[in-house]
């Protein structure tokens, strides 16, 4: 796949492109909709498949998102969209002036004009330019006048309601995985690298890897969650934690996972932690043999749960 992150960039005309456009924070159900619709007009017009995006996200720069909320890295993104048939991906660095920019001038200076569009495919919602006017409505009255066509793609739902990333980050906040997997393509993941912690873990007999997620990342609730650890082409089953280790009065947030039957040194190596099942609330024991004896019990039902097959997606 190649990637484009300045339009500075694109000295000469590119191929007619096939192209999606959006935030695409999350690359959820809804996303992959739009992703594989692009990939089948994209054959069957003998385009390329491309998608537009923006970094940061245009929510940021308006402080309609917090810093660290995003639901993927652009790291991340970009891992998901190297696997998803898209060709091109172009990151559009967001800025307040071009949220000035009529839609009329975005369509004929960037997708027409630098990008070579031939058919853009927009979710139920989208809109880009000044006051919002760069809808479906605006894009089918211009696609004659300027040689495109255009395609609105109905949207996805989970549970009766219609997948948002907005509806993601507050599954994450209430710690429902479950439903915040249901509505993304892949389970919820993390990716960092592993620095050394306060070894609480491996004196209780428990060592695990302190990740240290990007900035921007968005954590889900404190807890204790079932899941995997990928790295070195393998996975390996984990029993993840969130939270601030009452039981020791820590007071900056960690995530930190201990993989069962692993043995090995992780220091320095980037992993994803993927989450899968919640197991309990973040909890103050007595003492740590009480929080090891808590963490016997975690591992030991973590161990009666599977690793489903779309795993493999990070190997």
């Amino acid at each position: 796949m190649q990637v484009i992150t300045d339009l500075n960039q694109v000295t000469k005309l590119l191929p007619p492109l096939a192209l999606t456009m959006g935030d695409f924070d999350g690359i959820h159900r809804g996303h992959r909709a739009l992703l594989e619709r692009t990939t089948e007009e994209a054959q069957k017009l003998a385009l390329t498949p491309s998608l537009l995006t923006f970094d940061p996200s245009p929510k940021k720069i308006l402080d309609k998102l917090a810093p660290d909320n995003y639901i993927l890295t652009i790291m991340e993104k970009q891992f998901i969209l190297e696997r998803s048939g898209i060709k091109l991906a172009i990151f559009i660095p967001f800025t307040l002036a071009m949220a000035q920019m009529s839609a009329r001038r975005y369509l004929r200076e960037i997708l027409l004009g630098k990008l070579n569009m031939k058919k853009l495919i927009i979710g139920y919602d989208h809109h880009f330019g000044r006051n919002r006017r760069g809808n479906f409505r605006y894009l089918s009255m211009a696609a004659s006048r300027y040689a495109f066509t255009v395609e609105q793609v109905a949207p996805v739902k989970s549970n009766g309601r219609i997948i948002s990333s907005s509806a993601i980050r507050k599954a994450l906040d209430a710690g429902d995985i479950a439903e915040a997997n249901a509505m993304l393509a892949l389970p919820y993941f993390i990716t960092g690298p592993v620095l050394p912690g306060m070894k609480r873990g491996k004196q209780l007999g428990f060592p695990t890897a302190n990740l240290q997620p990007a900035a921007e990342k968005k954590i889900p609730r404190a807890g204790v969650y079932f899941g995997a650890a990928a790295f070195g082409g393998k996975l390996h089953r984990a029993v993840i934690n969130i939270g601030h280790n009452p039981t020791f009065n820590n007071s900056s947030l960690t995530v930190e996972a201990h993989l069962p039957g692993f043995s090995g040194d992780l220091y320095g190596k980037q992993i994803t932690l993927i989450f899968l099942q919640r197991l309990r609330d973040e909890m103050k024991f007595p003492g740590p043999e009480a929080l090891r004896q808590q963490i016997t019990v975690d591992i030991s039902r973590s161990a009666e749960l599977t690793l489903p097959p779309e795993l493999s997606f990070f190997v």
